[in-house]
Order: structure tokens, then C-alpha cells, then sequence
């Protein structure tokens, strides 16, 4: 298996090409992630997963801007404004949705596994960058200014249905939040218990 690279500096993730659809659909649903063992232990790993997944506080408009091929998956209405999907081969994030002004964006970020990012950084101090041949996890989140709401981890890339069905409850406020993440100050607020996510 090929070796993932995040690059701190940057903030850029570089994952493994098998991670990310190449237009093609994802038909199989995949797991949430949920807490295991040390709660707080799990969400020190989360907030570093974040950090490195969710920054700068460009992303992912920077990123899906620089895109120079996309598939798409379709359109849907949520919330009574019509969004439209896609699916990218050229890194994270891999899926996004967003309405015509793209003043709101849901999208599917790349991120390190909690463990696998809480061992680097008390390895390292948070600086260079993160190499693992684990695979990496998905977060399912919108853009909100500097914020980013997060609705979902997953285990491996979603269904292309799974996915959509969350940006639409998301989107329309029909779907639990499981936390704020800030892009500016790096820290997140936790808004709903980690043991029911």
C-alpha cells in the first residue's frame, strides 16, 4: 500500500491514489468513526486531524477552484436552493456540493486517522509532515466563514447516495452536528456527545 503524505507546512494532503474515486461511483455505504477507548485521548486526535485536514482557512474554496477536471454526481435541493456535486481525482476534497453564489460548500475532506495524528504530533511537535500507510478517514463538513461545521467521519469514501443524503439533511439544519471546527484559532467546539456520534 502506498504511503499517504501530509505536508504541515502547507497544510496539504496528499493521499494514495486508490483513495480517491476517479469518476467512477461509489456504491458500498461506509462506517462512521466513533470514539474508542480514552474519549478525551480520541478527541485530542480528532482536533489534529483536523488541523491538518481543514486548513488553511482557504480550504477547500482554494483547492475545488484550482480543479481543472471534475466529474459530476447530479444535483439535489436542499433547503429549497439547488446544489450540485462533484466528484475530483486530483486530491482533497474528492466530493463537494455547492449552491450557484458557492456561498455555502459541503464537502468530503481527507484526514489521518485520530491515533495515527495524535503519535505524529507528540513525535514531531507538529512540525514536517505526516507519513502512514493507514487509511485515512473522510469528514463530512460545511463551510461557514472561518468555521467548519462537521456532520460526519467516515471509514473509507461513502456511497455516492450516502453522501449526498448528508449534504442534504446538513445543508437544510436536518442534520446533528458533531462539532465546529475554527480554521483560524485551530481549536474545535464539541456540539453534540462524542459516545452518539
Amino acid at each position: 500500500m502506498k504511503t499517504t503524505v501530509l505536508a504541515i507546512a502547507a497544510f496539504l494532503i496528499a493521499p494514495f491514489a486508490s483513495a480517491i474515486p476517479q469518476c467512477d461511483t461509489v456504491d458500498g455505504p461506509s462506517e462512521t468513526l466513533v470514539p474508542e477507548g480514552d474519549t478525551q485521548a480520541f478527541l485530542t486526535g480528532v482536533n489534529i486531524s483536523l488541523l491538518l485536514a481543514l486548513t488553511p482557512s482557504t480550504f477547500p474554496e482554494e483547492q475545488i477552484n484550482a480543479v481543472t477536471a471534475s466529474c459530476t454526481l447530479g444535483s439535489f435541493v436542499s433547503d429549497e436552493i439547488q446544489y450540485s456535486a462533484f466528484v475530483s481525482s486530483s486530491g482533497s476534497p474528492p466530493i463537494w456540493a455547492t449552491d450557484s453564489d458557492e456561498s455555502r460548500i459541503a464537502f468530503l475532506a481527507i484526514a489521518p486517522p485520530p491515533k495515527v495524528a495524535t503519535e505524529w504530533y507528540y513525535r514531531t511537535g507538529g512540525k514536517g509532515s505526516l507519513q502512514f500507510e493507514n487509511p485515512p478517514i473522510y469528514v463530512a463538513a460545511i463551510t461557514d466563514g472561518d468555521s467548519r461545521d462537521v456532520y460526519a467521519f467516515y471509514h473509507s469514501l461513502p456511497s455516492d447516495e450516502q453522501i449526498i443524503e448528508l449534504f442534504e439533511a446538513a445543508l437544510a439544519g436536518d442534520q446533528k452536528r458533531l462539532l465546529r471546527f475554527d480554521t483560524k484559532s485551530n481549536k474545535m467546539e464539541i456540539t453534540s456527545r462524542p459516545k452518539d456520534w
